[in-house]
């Protein structure tokens, strides 16, 4: 069957529904295509079309999807939460198709052979995962011709989505696969009347499956970004585009090499002390001001991230009227695990990254409105340098300074867009969704592929794993759908269902 760019006024039925077109779910429909070109595929994205849109194609734009009101990404507001001073977080998400691969930082960092162990689900590697660097460049996903290398471009170059606008039925004649993300695709599955009775019943739902995991244990990379000035050159940061001190249509027009650039050259005895390979934070430079620079002086900056990648907080995402408008019951958890070891973790980044930073030849002070509010009596105290330091000392800080920290944090501590586990592969009685075939449990013939499933976190950026996802639920489903492999598909697509690892 060719490809559609409408929906056909009589198609009423198809062999597989793929609701969401994030990166899994284009990875799933590209893959069942080539196993049976007959086979009728309908996948559902609410996004606008982004073939070829300058700001999806040209790395260097990914700043534009950071900011509210892009019309590509979906935006869930949390509740307030005590910790967090009473704000309410904003979480964003992928709402194109490519899902994150289209709209992130093209960073791409694979997770550790231990991260994969945690799922406690047998798992096929091929590679080394094993080797961790204590520093390394920043890997892209960049073609030579500095293009994004999205899967929705990827997948198939040609497709153009088409903006329904009216309300349509089709069923699927023999799968259907949920790829909403893991804050959209336990929403669907509690529209659809799976997930926790208690919660289907208080939104009027009426039950179908009692699935008690859906939308439970919410995990995510906690996030926080400093910024310093520095001596770094205008063609070095982002920050002559962001502060209009360049032209944008000569660099388009020359095809300039900055257009494809990420600007990045980029519980501990239970947990780390024995597991060398798992991190206990991951940190990021950034060439240019990494918040949001309307009330930023002119000027060159860099910025250093700060992510815990293996939170012990965790939150919940649930529905709480079946339609689409009423606000979720949407909790971060972000610094609610009950020891405050998430919290103590971002005090030591904190001071750990501002070190390094201060020891670097670039460094000019920090950019006070990014960091803690310390007195200026204090030897914690921001400020800005001609030059860099010499006979650097390490900071001390006082218990008041330690507090002013904490609580900066509290108020701060934000999105990394990597959001997962709210429909984890695991047992109904450990309140796992799905099984390791990717079935949700009491529905025939439902599947979920995508972050959501994740039972454990990564110590990684989450887009290469939600790749190998969706290439290995699609050798799991044309399996399944007795599809016959072609003689030259990659042999990661060879094993049925998730092997053991070496």
């Amino acid at each position: 069957m060719g490809i559609y760019t409408k929906l056909p006024a009589e198609m009423e039925e198809v062999d597989v529904i793929i609701a969401g077109g994030g990166t899994a779910g284009c990875i799933v429909a590209a893959r069942l295509a080539d196993a049976d070109p007959n086979l009728s595929i309908l996948v559902i994205e609410g996004g606008p079309n982004n073939h070829n849109v300058p700001t999806v194609v040209v790395p260097m734009f990914f700043l534009t999807h950071l900011m509210p009101g892009n019309k590509m990404a979906l935006f869930y507001q949390g509740k307030k939460e005590k910790q967090l001073a009473d704000r309410e977080v904003i979480v964003p998400s992928g709402s194109v198709l490519g899902g994150g691969s289209s709209i992130n930082l093209t960073m791409y960092a694979r997770p550790q052979r231990v991260d994969f162990d945690s799922w406690k689900t047998p798992v096929e590697d091929l590679q080394n995962l094993e080797g961790i660097d204590a520093v390394e460049l920043a890997l892209r996903f960049v073609s030579p011709d500095g293009k994004r290398q999205d899967i929705a471009h990827r997948s198939n170059p040609e497709f153009q989505p088409e903006a329904i606008g009216e309300t349509r039925f089709v069923k699927a004649r023999r799968m259907v696969v949920v790829s909403c993300g893991a804050i959209g695709s336990p929403l669907l599955l509690e529209r659809s009347g799976i997930g926790k009775p208690e919660t289907l019943e208080a939104a009027g739902i009426p039950p179908v499956s009692s699935v008690p995991g859906v939308g439970h244990e919410y995990n995510y990379h906690q996030l926080l970004a400093y910024a310093y000035k520095t001596s770094l050159g205008p063609d070095e940061t982002l920050d002559a585009l962001v502060q209009g001190r360049v032209d944008l249509g000569e660099l388009m027009k020359n095809n300039d090499k900055l257009l494809g650039w990420n600007a990045q050259d980029d519980a501990w005895s239970r947990d780390f002390r024995d597991v060398p390979t798992k991190p206990l934070m991951l940190m990021s430079l950034l060439n240019g001001f990494p918040s949001d620079p309307t009330n930023i002086p002119p000027g060159q900056y860099l910025g250093v991230s700060a992510f815990s990648p293996y939170p012990y907080s965790r939150g919940h995402v649930h529905i709480t009227k079946p339609d689409l408008d009423s606000p979720i019951n949407f909790e971060t958890g972000f610094f609610s695990d009950p020891h405050d070891v998430d919290l103590k973790k971002h005090v030591w980044a904190y001071k750990k990254q501002r070190e390094i930073v201060r020891r670097m030849e670039v460094y000019r002070g920090e950019v006070a409105s990014s960091h803690p509010p310390f007195p200026a009596g204090s030897d914690a105290a921001c400020g800005e340098r001609d030059g860099p330091l010499t006979d650097v000392r390490d900071i001390k800080y006082t218990a008041e300074d330690d507090a002013i920290l904490e609580q900066w944090l509290r108020k701060n501590v934000g999105s990394t867009w990597q959001s997962l586990g709210t429909c984890k592969m695991a047992a109904v009685n450990e309140m796992g969704v799905v099984d390791p075939m990717l079935s949700v449990y009491g529905v025939e013939g439902l599947k979920v592929a995508d972050m959501s499933i994740v039972p454990e976190n990564v110590g990684a950026n989450t887009n290469s794993t939600a790749l190998a996802i969706g290439e290995k639920a699609a050798n799991i489903f044309i399996r399944e759908l007795g599809l016959d492999l072609s003689e030259h598909a990659c042999q990661t697509r060879r094993s049925p269902g998730f092997s053991k690892t070496g």
